[in-house]
């Protein structure tokens, strides 16, 4: 539940030009900006229209332009609640909890989705591990995409864990793991295959709203509420509030929707690419009293200023680190989903997913 939620809200809450800096909208508050929008909306157009118009005038499929930039997420909230009672506190050691923080820090090199550089850098607090230590887990990950093979590296030299790391001699914090990205595609079908339903439609619509910003800005015209829309130059600029129980399948939000801490919206601004439909900006803050969750998140986005180097793309493994294929585990782990699910192994003749 809370990997589609934050799927869901990443995929479809993107951005706000980063020449305003505006600040977050709350979940609860409401968007405004009536003067804002009078002034640059012709009155002959409501703004949902408008965001229609625009959306479907773009091509039926686009690529996303080389870019860079930074994305900001915090949340914090309680995993008991989050899990629906799956989770019993009770059960913990003395001195655990339930709560848990988390602050990450991305920083982007985009060429495509096969070919990108990204830096990630977690602060973690997590009351399950209280009884071990107080302390946050700091680590980082490096990702290289270079178009054949996605590379992770993580570094854990903040981690507090580290010394029980190297204590326990199996060379674990030296790897560096790497997936053919043909095998990251392959995975992806085989997890399509084992879905029916609504649920099978959310995750093919998300994988096409990826790889094709076109697609995502017709999907939030056909499905979120368009509450402000302007246009500078090649920028769009919007103001939108989404209903998120008509965005995710209803087994993804375990919330009574007559509760009177949830109102299943998010309000949000963004600012997209208005020839690609590519999203630079992103600012919002979400809060779920009843999920026990709450969730920030800010996206600065912009046109690389010029192409990327192809070395830049390039990964080398570090003196003392050891690569790690995933590829040797991800194949039993696919021909096992396929014979739970009683499906055949995908075909990439077959396949209808775009990447």
């Amino acid at each position: 539940k809370l990997v589609a939620l934050c799927a869901a809200t990443l995929m479809a809450c993107q951005a706000v030009p980063h020449q305003e800096r505006p600040t977050p909208l709350r979940a609860s508050q409401n968007s405004g900006g009536a003067a804002e929008r009078s002034a640059r909306q012709d009155p002959a157009t409501t703004a949902d229209e408008a965001f229609h118009n625009w959306a479907y005038s773009l091509p039926a499929e686009t690529n996303l332009p080389p870019m860079t930039g930074t994305i900001t997420m915090r949340m914090s909230g309680d995993l008991a609640r989050m899990s629906g009672g799956e989770l019993d506190p009770a059960h913990l050691p003395v001195g655990a909890n339930t709560d848990f923080a988390m602050d990450l820090v991305a920083h982007l090199d985009i060429e495509s989705w096969r070919r990108m550089r990204a830096r990630f850098d977690v602060k973690m607090k997590l009351g399950l591990l209280e009884a071990q230590s107080a302390e946050p887990i700091e680590m980082s990950v490096l990702l290289v995409a270079d178009g054949e093979m996605l590379w992770l590296e993580p570094d854990w030299s903040k981690a507090w864990f580290l010394d029980q790391l190297r204590g326990q001699a199996t060379g674990f914090e030296r790897l560096v793991f790497n997936l053919k990205s043909d095998t990251l595609c392959e995975l992806m079908e085989v997890v399509s295959s084992t879905m029916e339903g609504e649920a099978a439609e959310w995750y093919r619509a998300s994988i096409e709203c990826a790889s094709n910003p076109a697609a995502l800005a017709r999907m939030l015209a056909d499905q979120v509420d368009c509450e402000s829309f302007s246009r500078k130059g090649n920028r769009v600029l919007v103001e939108l509030s989404m209903d998120l129980r008509k965005m995710l399948p209803p087994e993804t939000l375990n919330l009574s929707e007559d509760s009177a801490e949830w109102n299943g919206v998010l309000r949000y601004r963004s600012e997209f690419d208005a020839v690609t439909g590519a999203v630079f900006f992103t600012a919002y803050e979400f809060n779920l009293p009843e999920a026990g969750m709450n969730m920030s998140l800010l996206q600065e986005m912009q046109p690389a200023a010029s192409a990327f180097p192809a070395e830049h793309f390039r990964y080398k493994l570090p003196e003392g680190r050891q690569a790690f294929p995933l590829d040797l585990f991800m194949k039993p782990v696919m021909t096992s989903i396929q014979m739970e699910s009683g499906n055949k192994p995908p075909s990439k003749a077959d396949s209808d997913l775009p990447f």
